[in-house]
This record gives structure tokens, C-alpha cells and sequence, in this order.
């Protein structure tokens, strides 16, 4: 039996055998590679530049080009930030420069550059209210028309010509697709052909996972059972930004002195505004103090139910359960820094609706949510009605290396909210 030998490194228990100890100079392999990747940062470290792509470059419309159209990624290369923000340089493009914006996502789609063109289109579609029918035109009839934000403020003959789409599809992408861009159109051809689709459901619709009016929420509506259109979000919409002093009417996750039954950690509030401030009154939510609970731990493995009130008490649904797949370790979560969030500027209700999209931040209170999977607006368990989605709290704006979105969603007139969260 070979006798194996110790490897030389300090503190490593591993042994090899005398012919790798002849190969590597007595070290195992983990320690050779982890030697190779250290050398290898230090020579990154040591040799990469700094690259101004944006040296004498004062015109928004070039920024916002080269903003979308990222280089290839270069470890020996630092690439420095633009001189303004993504939504900075569009607003201050102006119509001209939007248009000129839109005849470059045209160019792109036909030189089969169209990674870069959804970008530039989703850009336009999100951050400013440029017409975008030449970019429909060239996606509608197209297997993958999306995003389907691109399809917002869509005429009602760009609507019917989904809905044609919709029903000649072949594949269910085309037509999920289809389906979602139809929803962005927010008019009336499209708030019928859902109904019609609702009250006689097609033979089609038997492929489709879901009924087809909740491909509406991707839109941020959906048809109630009697055939109303219910609106899910607010136009309304306020980054939520980093803050040094407390905002005296918003607290963004701040601590909370109640338990969670069912996993033990605190409960705590995801958000807690008051709507009567003069600041939060184009919400409308004549709610008073409004307190948005969420379980850090729970609300990341299913849906979470609370029940608050006016005076700031809030408690877990007694139907709420113990999460099937709660981890081991779920008592040593390290909890994140409490109320690094504050109230922000005024943004469009659309600015970060696409999550993909990472040249925006995603806190926000009101506004179209970001949803990383699928739209999730639970129904209220008391008047059975889709609950309205009030804020999000991107882990990523509060603190290093955070993951996933917490969403707020909440029936004002029930007095119950829910938190969920999603990551990729």
C-alpha cells in the first residue's frame, strides 16, 4: 500500500501521493490551483487599466449608446462609469434625440445586433414617452415580440394585431408572448379579447400554464371574474435611495420588536409610511399609517399574509404556516442594516419595471413592480380581490453583495398585506 505524504502548505490537511508530490513539489491540488488563481488576480491586480469610454463625450444620445453597447468583458481592462445615469442621458436626449435613439434599435434589429436593440428599446419604452409604433411594427409579428413593455402606449390596431397573433400562434412562446405584449397595449382591444377569452376560454388556452387573464399582471391589471378591469400598481412612483437621517413619514425596513411564530425570527416592518403626508398623497391611499410586515426569513420561501393596523400593530395570518423548505440554519441569518433606505426623487412609474435591465435601481414605493419570475399578486383572503402592489426593496440597494427583491403588496380596504420575495 503507497504510503501517501502530507501537503506542504500550512494548515492544509490534505495528502497526496509520492507521484503528485513529484509533479506539483509536494503540494495537492486544491492548494496547486488555488496558488494558480492568486497568482493570477495578482497579476490582474498589477496590470489592469483604467478605460474612459467616455472621454470627450458630451452628446446623451452617444452616452446612451455606449451605456447599452458594453464592450466584451475584460479582466485587465477597468472600465469607468458614464458621466451621467442611463435615465439622466435619455431624459436629457429630448425628443430628437429619442428619435434618433429609435432609428439606431432599428438599425440593430436588422443588422441582427437584437440583444442591444431590446436593451435600447426597453430603455425608451421604460424611461421616456417616445412613440415606439417602428419598433412595434418590426417586432409584432416576430416569434419573440418582448419585452412586452415595448408595447406600451400601443396603438388599438397594433392591439388587434396581437390579438390576431395570439390566436394564429403555433408555438407557446409566440403566443405567451404575444399574450404578454398584448396586455402592455392597456386599451380596450385588449381588455376585450381577454374577456372574450375569459368568458369562452380557447382550445389553445388548454397549453397555456396559467388562465389567460393573469398574463395581465405582467401589465400590472387583471380582469376580475365579472369581467372589470382591477389596476394592480400606482402611476405614482418614488425611488428608494440610500439616506444618512431617518425620512420622518417613510421607514424602509426598519427593526421590529415581534416574533414570527412560525420560524422565530422578528417580524418587522418591509415598509412603514404614512400616506397622509403631503409628499405620499398622489398614491390615494387614504390609509393613514400603513404598515407593510415581512419575515426576512419566511417571506423568502412562499407567500406571507398580515393583518396590520392604523395604530402600527401588525400580526402573521393564523393560516400562515411553517415554510416546507425553512433551512437549517435559518436562525443565524445575519439581518440587514435597518432603515438604509429613504424616500427619493419622483421617477415614471416604468423605470425599473424590467429587471433584466440593470442600469436602474430597483427600491421603489409605487410604480410597476420588477418581478424577477413571474407577476405574484396574491388574492386577499378576505374579499377575494387582487391585492394592490405598494413597494419593493431590492436587497442589492441596502447592502454589498445582497440578492433578490421583497415585494409589498396590500388591500387597503381589508386592512391585510403580503410580502413575498424572488431572486433569480
Amino acid at each position: 500500500m503507497t504510503t501517501r505524504l502530507p501537503c506542504k502548505t500550512e494548515d492544509c490537511t490534505g495528502t497526496i501521493l509520492p507521484t503528485t508530490a513529484e509533479k506539483t513539489g509536494g503540494y495537492c491540488r486544491p492548494c496547486v490551483r488555488a496558488e494558480e488563481r492568486r497568482k493570477r488576480q495578482d497579476f490582474i491586480e498589477r496590470n489592469r487599466r483604467d478605460v474612459d469610454r467616455f472621454s470627450g463625450v458630451d452628446d446623451p444620445v452617444e452616452i446612451v449608446r455606449l451605456i447599452i453597447d458594453r464592450p466584451k468583458h475584460d479582466p485587465l481592462i477597468r472600465y469607468l462609469p458614464p458621466p451621467m445615469t442611463l435615465p439622466e442621458a435619455i431624459t436629457r436626449a429630448g425628443h430628437a434625440g429619442c428619435e434618433r435613439l429609435s432609428s439606431l434599435t432599428l438599425e440593430w434589429l436588422a443588422s441582427g445586433r437584437d440583444d442591444q436593440a431590446r436593451d435600447l428599446a426597453t430603455a425608451l419604452a421604460c424611461l421616456s414617452d417616445h412613440d415606439l409604433t417602428p419598433i412595434q411594427e418590426r417586432l409584432v409579428d416576430t416569434d419573440d415580440p418582448g419585452p412586452g413593455v415595448l408595447f406600451r402606449g400601443a396603438s388599438n390596431d397594433m392591439a388587434r394585431r396581437l390579438v390576431a397573433s395570439v390566436e394564429a400562434a403555433t408555438s407557446l412562446m409566440r403566443r405567451g408572448g404575444a399574450l404578454i405584449a398584448l396586455a402592455w397595449t392597456r386599451g380596450e382591444p385588449a381588455f376585450d379579447a381577454f374577456r372574450k377569452w375569459q368568458e369562452r376560454p380557447p382550445t389553445w388556452s388548454n397549453d397555456l400554464n396559467v388562465p389567460t387573464r393573469t398574463y395581465a399582471q405582467e401589465a400590472g391589471w387583471t380582469l376580475l371574474t365579472d369581467g372589470e378591469v382591477r389596476q394592480l400598481t400606482f402611476e405614482a412612483c418614488w425611488a428608494l435611495v440610500p439616506q444618512e437621517e431617518p425620512t420622518p413619514f417613510l421607514r424602509v425596513m426598519p427593526n421590529g420588536s415581534q416574533s414570527c411564530e412560525p420560524c422565530g425570527r422578528s417580524l418587522s416592518p418591509l415598509l412603514d409610511l404614512d400616506t397622509t403626508a403631503a409628499e405620499l398623497t398622489t398614491l390615494g391611499l387614504s390609509a393613514g399609517r400603513l404598515v407593510l410586515p415581512y419575515c426576512q426569513v419566511c417571506s423568502c420561501f412562499g407567500l406571507t399574509l398580515f393583518r396590520s393596523s392604523a395604530d402600527g400593530r401588525y400580526s402573521r395570518l393564523e393560516s400562515d404556516s411553517r415554510p416546507e423548505w425553512l433551512p437549517d440554519d435559518h436562525e443565524n441569518w445575519s439581518s440587514p442594516p435597518a432603515e438604509a433606505l429613504g424616500l427619493g426623487g419622483r421617477r415614471g412609474p416604468l423605470e425599473a419595471v424590467e429587471w433584466g435591465q440593470d442600469l436602474v435601481t430597483h427600491s421603489q414605493l409605487g410604480g410597476m413592480p420588477s418581478w424577477i419570475q413571474r407577476s405574484e399578486y396574491p388574492d386577499c383572503p378576505e374579499c377575494r380581490l387582487p391585492m394592490c402592489f405598494i413597494g419593493q426593496v431590492s436587497m442589492d440597494d441596502v447592502e454589498e453583495h445582497g440578492d433578490g427583491i421583497y415585494y409589498a403588496c396590500a388591500c387597503i380596504e381589508c386592512g391585510l398585506s403580503s410580502a413575498s420575495y424572488q431572486q433569480t
